[in-house]
């Protein structure tokens, strides 16, 4: 019956309704809190998580002695207590965005010269780009790059996985997309990405999320994971550049966006070995205070597995099959 139908729809949930209105108050004073309050709650939430969620708590000090046997637990504790305050910076810093204006973003988010001369590059010579970021940092902040790289931006597409709430996804969405970025639903497959790529624009994929069954077998920090073939295979297809984005916390509620290009043909081993580099280097080093200035070397760390078989694939001249992003 039409009632019946009425109340399947979203908006007649009360639970999901209530859950919008606490999200879009929440982020309301967020943006309108000074950072020093902000940096306490955070702070504070983050110490609540680490030393009493349990299973959270057990979660961040498995993946870190696995990541870094070589340190000491104290050393570990320090890394998971900071990790867990900035997951709730992150947080709060996401709830903010959908009311902080053009001028408050420009502050928070800088490019830095490599992302400007990528993007000045493709305006003189377009080609289908892939952009590959990892949830680094204030990573959602990139949804601004707009605002502070040379116009005129080109046409840009962010796979993404939509919320289960549908109001709260497009309200999510509404806000990603203030600043001329066009989010690509997964649900509704990947045809727009392929048409975006096709007319030379960017595509966006935060490749660090679990794949499930269907995605391909690597290896991070020495463990075993799924990682999605998207992103290798459409660089495939399309002969497409695939650099990798990373945002780099200077301080708090300061971030810079930077960009590193990686090789096309070794490009699932290449993108997974930068990351492992950038990840590792910006964990050893979190407590230089030259390390929030600049961007972390490419330091050789020890050699893995994975790199291993990068350098024999490179030896022998096998064009490898993307198969990861």
């Amino acid at each position: 019956s039409r009632s019946s139908r009425r109340s399947l729809r979203p908006e007649s949930n009360p639970r999901k309704r209530l859950l919008l209105l606490l999200l879009k108050a929440l982020g309301w004073m967020a943006a309108r809190s000074p950072e020093p309050l902000l940096r306490a709650l955070a702070a504070a939430m983050g110490d609540v998580v680490f030393y009493f969620g349990g299973r959270r708590r057990r979660l961040v000090r498995s993946n870190l002695h696995h990541a870094f046997p070589e340190r000491d637990a104290s050393w570990r504790d320090r890394i998971g207590r900071e990790s867990c305050r900035r997951l709730f910076e992150t947080g709060l810093l996401s709830l903010a965005t959908p009311y902080l204006g053009p001028e408050r973003l420009r502050v928070i988010l800088r490019a830095s010269p490599a992302l400007e001369k990528a993007y000045r590059r493709h305006a003189t010579d377009p080609v289908p780009s892939l952009i590959c970021s990892p949830h680094l940092a204030y990573w959602e902040t990139q949804t601004a790059k707009p605002l502070v790289l040379p116009s005129p931006f080109p046409e840009f597409g962010i796979i993404y996985r939509p919320l289960d709430n549908p109001a709260a996804d497009a309200f999510v969405k509404s806000a990603r997309e203030r600043f001329g970025m066009k989010l690509l639903s997964r649900r509704d497959g990947f045809a727009e990405a392929l048409k975006i790529l096709r007319r030379k624009g960017f595509v966006g994929v935060l490749f660090d999320q679990n794949a499930g069954l269907q995605g391909a077998l690597t290896t991070l920090f020495g463990r075993v994971c799924s990682t999605t073939e998207l992103p290798g295979l459409m660089a495939e297809k399309f002969c497409a550049k695939g650099p990798l984005a990373i945002c780099h916390k200077i301080r708090r509620f300061l971030v810079r966006a930077n960009n590193t290009r990686q090789s096309h043909t070794f490009f699932p081993v290449a993108i997974l070995m930068k990351s492992y580099h950038v990840l590792k280097n910006c964990v050893s080093q979190w407590k230089s205070r030259q390390a929030r200035k600049t961007l972390p070397s490419s330091a050789k760390p020890r050699t893995t597995f994975l790199r291993r078989v990068a350098m024999r694939l490179k030896a022998k001249h096998v064009q490898l099959l993307p198969a990861w992003g």
